[in-house]
């Protein structure tokens, strides 16, 4: 597009020239300093690196699969767990690879994120697509999980005072005293329009570290994965202090049906959608950090997490009323002097798994919005951290509003995190061939060593593949525009290129690619499948339950 038509777009339509990235709608050029503040640095070590994929592919999931070995049985999500390993880190590894293919952007210095990253591949279409679905995927995930830390919250006031409290901010006003006992999801009655205590101390939480960038998190993810670690070493510590009854998970489980199957497919495929995470992180890591060993490590070590903790507590704990958190089994159980142990640990697990995570979907709200140049830093920080909190403060107990995220977040995450990293990646590799001189010395961002060969990091476009879709503009970098250098400072050192498929394994990347994508669309539409049936045919949630 000419200088003179992206003038004359940008002056007819601020909202259209942002869309196709030829200006900002609010604010100025991405290069300026407010917007420089507003993104992270390459600053990510490598164990900074591992928690946080740790605790992305961990997460608050973990406490359901005991309720799933018991009804399927051990072979099944095993299995599948063992699937989901390889396919999700696959995909994270196809995504990196994707963005590093970028010409000038072997470095990862041009910061694009989930939806930009759609944006060059697909072009304006695929970058709204992005945008949209990137976002609702985000912010559903986000307003459930402040539902949830507000409800432990106030449940861990209550074991400590005995009680907590809240205001009804509808008529008639007033100070209400919850009336249930710590392990309540509902311990002020049916009050909904209230806003209680332990989602006022949730927030005071949160808001600071969802005004700082993901690089700056990193002290709260270490605290979430340390105190993660540790109650989990004493949740097993407590097992194996008890007796075990293999008989309560046989082989193939004790509840047959598609309700057993839909529940295991749903919890398991849905506990490793962590790749929409993957962009943020790669800008932000040191340029030394292995990308691959911080992929793959992560998601082997959450495997074996999620299968060891799965199987332990349920041959130890009943589920007898099919909860599905675990731990309001074993706190509803918890006696005696090991019993105040296991509450607290619970707690403990809780708030360390749910809230440290709430801050890091919010910033990668934040860099979507401020990367696309859909907004500035501050309205960014607006739509991004406050509005969340803002609506989910109207929804405290409301079941409405609990099915719509769920529902949500299951129609959008299969595609956000399972379908588009491998579909990106294929379309790099069809566009982009290695071998050539990299454009970032081309470009004079990378200093060119005389004595050593010119690294392959980066790549160049191969034109006979560099195709338009459907008719649109090519969206290839001659018309890519979405560039935010992580500093001023020219990038001087060379990442390694990701390589998601090595050659020694002899499998063509874009056929392996597109293997995964039939396959996770397979699972995907499987889960759904279930899902709608037992919706519409049998008049059961089983996705809000």
């Amino acid at each position: 597009m000419s200088t003179d038509k992206t003038q004359e777009v940008g002056e007819k339509s601020p909202l259209l020239a942002a869309v196709s990235g030829q200006t900002g709608l609010i604010g100025t050029g991405l290069a300026d300093a407010a917007t420089q503040k507003a993104l992270g640095k390459q600053t990510i070590t490598a164990w900074g690196s591992f928690i946080l994929n740790c605790n992305n592919l961990v997460g608050p999931a973990l406490v359901t699969f005991p309720l799933v070995y018991q009804t399927a049985g051990w072979f099944t999500p095993s299995l599948l767990l063992i699937m989901m390993m390889v396919f999700t880190s696959f995909n994270a590894s196809m995504l990196t690879e994707a963005m590093q293919r970028i010409p000038g952007n072997g470095n990862f210095q041009r910061r694009f994120e989930f939806a930009t990253t759609m944006k060059h591949y697909w072009g304006r279409s695929g970058f709204v697509a992005g945008q949209i679905l990137v976002n609702l995927c985000l912010q559903a995930g986000n307003i459930a999980s402040i539902i949830v830390a507000a409800q432990v919250m106030d449940g861990l006031l209550i074991f400590i005072t005995g009680h907590s409290w809240a205001f009804r901010f509808v008529p008639p006003f007033a100070f209400i005293t919850s009336s249930g006992d710590a392990s309540s999801a509902h311990p002020f009655g049916h009050e909904e329009w209230i806003l209680s205590l332990g989602y006022v101390v949730a927030m005071v939480i949160c808001l600071p570290f969802g005004y700082l960038n993901l690089d700056e998190n990193m002290g709260f993810q270490w605290f979430s994965f340390i105190g993660m670690t540790i109650t989990l070493i004493e949740f097993v510590v407590q097992f194996f202090l008890m007796d075990w009854h293999p008989e309560y998970i046989p082989m193939w489980g004790n509840v047959s049906g598609a309700k057993s199957q839909a529940l295991v497919l749903g919890t398991v495929i849905f506990s490793c959608a962590y790749a929409i995470s993957i962009p943020s992180w790669v800008n932000e890591k040191k340029p030394s950090v292995n990308t691959n060993l911080t992929v793959w490590l992560p998601a082997v070590f959450s495997t074996v997490a999620k299968i060891a903790f799965g199987y332990l507590a349920a041959i130890t704990y009943r589920n007898e009323q099919h909860s599905d958190n675990i731990l309001n089994v074993m706190s509803a159980r918890a006696e005696g002097a090991l019993g105040v142990v296991t509450r607290i640990s619970i707690y403990a697990f809780n708030l360390s798994t749910i809230i440290p995570g709430i801050p890091v979907y919010s910033i990668l709200v934040r860099y979507n919005l401020i990367t696309g140049k859909i907004c500035g830093p501050k309205i960014a920080f607006v739509l991004g951290v406050l509005a969340p909190w803002l609506v989910s403060m109207f929804f405290y107990h409301g079941r409405g509003l609990s099915s719509v995220v769920n529902w949500t977040a299951i129609l959008v995450q299969g595609f956000v995190n399972f379908v588009f990293p491998c579909l990106l990646f294929f379309f790099a590799y069809r566009w982009y061939v290695l071998g050539q001189k990299p454009l970032d010395q081309e470009k004079g961002l990378v200093e060119e060593e005389e004595t050593t060969p010119a690294p392959t990091a980066d790549f160049s476009i191969n034109p006979d593949k560099a195709e338009s879709i459907s008719g649109e503009e090519d969206p290839s970098p001659g018309n890519e525009d979405v560039d935010v250098p992580l500093n001023d400072e020219p990038v001087l050192t060379e990442q390694d290129p990701v390589n998601a498929v090595p050659s020694w394994t002899r499998v063509d990347p874009r056929c392996l690619a597109l293997t995964i994508v039939v396959m996770r669309l397979l699972l995907v539409g499987a889960t759904l499948t279930f899902d709608f049936y037992y919706l519409i045919a049998l008049h059961q949630d089983i996705v809000d339950n």
